[in-house]
């Protein structure tokens, strides 16, 4: 390994410790002159974000112990009476809150000390200081036991000396007698040997703990490479954030002249400006222009195109009728979450999106962003909203059902039934994927298969604290779940909220297609549809739902296994003289397109039970995509199975977005 602008020891010889024998090459450290490789500087590059608030599941591996003795007197333990429904989902969410609490109070007292580590001198630990500061009175009062006479008094050092060694109980007179005593110092000595001798223990125990935190740094670059240098050096954020954004968003609105007669026209340029000017008192104007043809408007945020619109319903007898302007941008500052949420609302919505006007059929409605500023002092950001817009010739107006009043709507799938494709290998009725879970021991076992070390969604609590947490806090856990799955309770919005991270790719860092949305779900959620994806896969398994062809998100099949087949007939191909035929087939987006009424009526087809249970689930399903310290509006979801390209759906889409290829397989 080669590497410039960061410090290393001098090259020595050092052996390699018993750790590194598993691996059969050994590591090698060498220096090279920094001023032959300059530090470029990387303009995309961002302050260091501010982890305050981010539980670190690492540090809370380390610290468990004590984590669970502070919540041992704040969590309630096993109740006489469990309450039920939402006062139940109440108190698990207040809980949730001591269990995030502690772990923040526990990193920060740990980030406290280490900063005050890093302003001290080496070797100068609390008990190295309290050694120290024994060791240096201790050789004061030595000294004091030059000859003295009986008269002479006290001094300070010495009098702390016999105190740290019991001899302050004694009288005055009997104090200068021991004072004066050969075995006085003799005492003062041994108690100084026996204080170096901790100091010096003391700096061995400190010098292995830097070395192996050394071997560990070198270890985090040996096995994870640059990530392990971006780790150890502290470089967070290192990846090109998302500045601005390309796509066509409408920024204002455009009049054609009414015919009117030449008096009419006088003036009429004057009555339009104050018309504006009375429209447009709380927005803010990037231009005006008034052709032969027209009015045009364009506005400086992209959030007042609401306003703007509500405003400029009713227009002087002057101005015919209106359109929207658009424009591509790039989209930056306050207008950048408009653009994104533009983009994503835009591909979330269903394949048969149309205004619920009959006259006017408009499809593919225009997302419109809208930002209100929250009277609650404790609320700084402004509370963002979307609504979907229509752009007809007879309804130039927001649609009420947000183009959701034919989202059942399916095309005609007839061929597919001609075909027999739901005839055979089909899940037998009687089935079902919402029984309760029957005891706390297969529950408990749920929750030790959640994913450790993720991040999590807007409940900014992993699933490393609900593994760790307490039995009584656990089973509260389990009797809402199985609410959940039984339908004696209803999963709220916010529960159900994905929050959204965007990871930049490569290529321009101003087209969104080259950033992968990435989905956190809240724990709760993540666990119930872990146990929905459970019992959907035995399902599909027990009946031979998937075809021979599927090896992905299976159990014991991997997509390994088709690359070493693949292998083994270009290998027999190769004997025989042949000649293999491959032909790779890729839907573009397919798992995003795929339209939610579609899906579900194709598991129906298949014979996948509770299927309205699922289709409740991704009803009120939504995300919000994070941008810095910015949150977009929630974005309503109507297409869409893979939780990393949409961004906010389960992990049982994986099992739904198979079901939804499986008819063309057959």
């Amino acid at each position: 390994m080669i590497t410039w602008n960061y410090h290393l020891p001098p090259q020595t010889a050092r052996p390699i410790p018993k750790s590194h024998k598993k691996f059969d090459h050994c590591q090698v450290w060498t220096q090279l002159p920094h001023l032959d490789f300059p530090k470029q500087t990387n303009a995309a590059r961002t302050t260091q974000p501010d982890f305050s608030q981010r539980i670190d599941t690492v540090f809370f591996k380390r610290h468990v112990d004590d984590w669970k003795v502070r919540i041992k007197s704040q969590i309630k333990g096993d109740l006489d009476v469990n309450p039920t429904g939402q006062a139940l989902a109440d108190l698990i969410h207040e809980e949730q809150k001591i269990l995030a609490k502690e772990v923040r109070w526990l990193q920060d007292k740990a980030w406290k000390a280490r900063r005050r580590a890093g302003e001290r001198k080496q070797h100068r630990n609390k008990t190295q200081n309290i050694l120290l500061k024994r060791i240096s009175l201790l050789t004061t009062a030595l000294s004091e036991t030059t000859p003295l006479q009986p008269q002479d008094r006290i001094k300070g050092a010495t009098k702390k000396a016999l105190q740290g060694l019991g001899f302050l109980h004694l009288r005055p007179t009997f104090q200068k007698l021991v004072r004066q005593h050969d075995r006085w110092k003799a005492l003062l000595r041994m108690e100084i040997g026996k204080a170096e001798s901790l100091i010096g223990k003391e700096n061995m125990k400190q010098n292995r703990r830097d070395d192996r935190r050394d071997i560990g740094r070198k270890n985090e670059i040996f096995k994870n490479g640059i990530k392990g240098i971006k780790k150890i050096t502290g470089k967070y954020d290192t990846s090109k954030p998302l500045t601005e954004v390309k796509i066509n968003c409408p920024c204002g609105l455009k009049w054609t002249w009414q015919d009117s007669s030449p008096t009419q026209e006088e003036g009429r340029e004057v009555r339009i400006l104050a018309w504006i000017k009375k429209c447009t008192a709380h927005l803010r104007i990037h231009s005006l222009q008034m052709t032969s043809e027209g009015f045009e408007m364009k506005l400086e945020v992209l959030t007042d195109m609401l306003p703007l619109l509500h405003a400029t319903q009713n227009p002087p007898s002057d101005l015919g009728t209106r359109s929207l302007i658009y424009d591509m941008g790039p989209w930056k500052g306050e207008n950048l979450l408009t653009g994104i949420e533009s983009i994503f609302q835009k591909n979330a919505y269903h394949p048969f999106a149309t205004c619920r006007n009959s006259k006017c059929g408009k499809t593919g409605p225009i997302p419109l962003s809208n930002s209100t500023h929250s009277t609650n002092p404790e609320q700084t950001l402004p509370t963002r909203s979307t609504a979907h817009f229509g752009d007809g010739k007879t309804c130039f107006t927001t649609d009420p059902t947000n183009f959701r009043s034919n989202r059942h709507h399916t095309r005609d799938r007839t061929f597919l039934d001609r075909a027999g494709i739901f005839d055979f290998r089909t899940i037998a009725p009687g089935e079902t994927i919402r029984e309760p879970v029957a005891t706390f021991r297969e529950f408990s076992q749920f929750i030790a298969r959640m994913p450790s070390h993720k991040a999590p969604g807007f409940s900014e609590v992993p699933a490393d604290l609900l593994k760790q947490a307490p039995t009584s806090y656990q089973k509260r856990i389990n009797l809402l779940v199985n609410e959940i799955l039984t339908g004696a309770h209803e999963c709220d919005t916010e529960l159900l909220m994905a929050k959204v991270i965007l990871i930049h790719k490569n290529k321009d860092i101003a087209i969104l297609d080259h950033y992968r949305p990435i989905a956190l779900l809240n724990t709760i959620y993540q666990l119930i549809m872990l146990i929905t994806t459970s019992r959907l896969r035995q399902l599909t398994e027990y009946y031979a739902v998937m075809e021979g062809s599927q090896y992905g998100f299976r159990t014991h099949r991997r997509v390994q296994m088709v690359v070493q087949k693949a292998h083994w007939v270009q290998q027999q191909a190769m004997k025989e003289c042949g000649t293999v035929i491959r032909i790779d087939l890729d839907f573009k987006n397919a798992f995003n397109l795929a339209g939610h009424s579609c899906l579900w009526a194709i598991l129906r087809g298949l014979g996948v039970p509770d299927v309205e249970f699922l289709e409740e689930l991704y009803s009120k399903s939504w995300m919000r995509i994070t941008v810095g310290k910015g949150c977009s509006a929630p974005i309503q979801l109507d297409t869409g199975t893979s939780s990393e390209i949409q961004g906010a759906h389960p992990p049982a889409s994986r099992e739904e977005g198979q079901g939804c290829v499986h008819p063309l397989l057959r």
